[in-house]
Parts: structure tokens; C-alpha cells; sequence
């Protein structure tokens, strides 16, 4: 009989390191995606708590950022970016104040 209930072929050697990640779930490794809502001008925020980013182009809402949401449906960045007017920012920072 064994001793400590151990195979005899693995009694010797340590067990293999754990992965991180498996090797089934897709990584992102080019980064971020190439748009930010936060800078288009068709992303609003939504009174829903629960999905509180919203897409006013594509016309939905989400828990996370529409331009994450589309880039984990579609696997490209999103088609329908269009920057914000330059005063915009401004505005909002003004109001602020």
C-alpha cells in the first residue's frame, strides 16, 4: 500500500503552477478600446441604476460603458464614435463652478 495515499508517479513532483487566466477566456491585450463614451457626444447617463450608461445612437443602456459592451459583442471598436463639440467640455466644467 501506498503511503499518504499518493500515486506513485506524482509522489515526487510539486504540482504545476496555476494560470492566471484560462486559456478559454479571451484576453484583451491591444489595450483599451480606441473610443471613450465619455468623450462621444451620442453617450448619455441613464436615471436606471442598474444600467446607468447609455448609448443614444445605438439606442441602449448597460452596466458598463456601450463602447466595452460593443467592443465584447462585435470585437471592434465602436463604428458610431463621434466626438463631442470642442466647447462641450467646457460647458460642463463652467457649470460646475
Amino acid at each position: 500500500m501506498l503511503a499518504h495515499n499518493l500515486h506513485p508517479t506524482t509522489a515526487n513532483y510539486p504540482a504545476p503552477p496555476i494560470s492566471p487566466m484560462p486559456p478559454n477566456i479571451p484576453t484583451y491585450s491591444k489595450g483599451p478600446p480606441a473610443v471613450n463614451c465619455w468623450q462621444c457626444r451620442h453617450f448619455a447617463t441613464s436615471w436606471d441604476p442598474a444600467l446607468p450608461y447609455s448609448c443614444k445612437l445605438l439606442g441602449f443602456k448597460s452596466r458598463m460603458l456601450p463602447c466595452m459592451q460593443v467592443m465584447q459583442l462585435d470585437g471592434r471598436a465602436c463604428q458610431g464614435f463621434e466626438p463631442k463639440a470642442a466647447g462641450a467640455a467646457a460647458k460642463v466644467s463652467a457649470n460646475r463652478q
